[in-house]
């Protein structure tokens, strides 16, 4: 005759895979928080040039930085990036 295949089964093992599995959901709902959160709000970069106070805002690219040299399309002069920041498109919950 067989033995059980749960015989002699800690406990403590138990425990230990219930406590795995709770976090591994509690992980994977905060990765959808965020990712819903992201969602919501986009990156922009605002430039300025400082011959013809020509000012815009145009969304972020990848290598943008605080001072970057750019050309402005107004006067052909040298434009900088004065400010990057995060803009809400909606409503967000903390």
């Amino acid at each position: 005759m067989e033995p059980p295949l749960v015989e002699g089964l800690n406990p403590l093992y138990i425990v230990l895979a219930v406590l795995f599995a709770a976090g591994m959901l509690l992980a994977a709902v905060q990765i959808l928080n965020i990712r819903r959160r992201q969602a919501r709000s986009r990156v922009v970069t605002e430039i300025e040039c400082p011959h013809c106070s020509y000012h815009a805002t145009r969304e972020f690219r990848r290598g943008d930085y605080i001072g970057m040299k750019t050309r402005c399309p107004s006067c052909g002069g040298d434009a900088y990036v004065i400010r990057i920041y995060q803009e809400s498109t909606g409503k967000e919950k903390p």
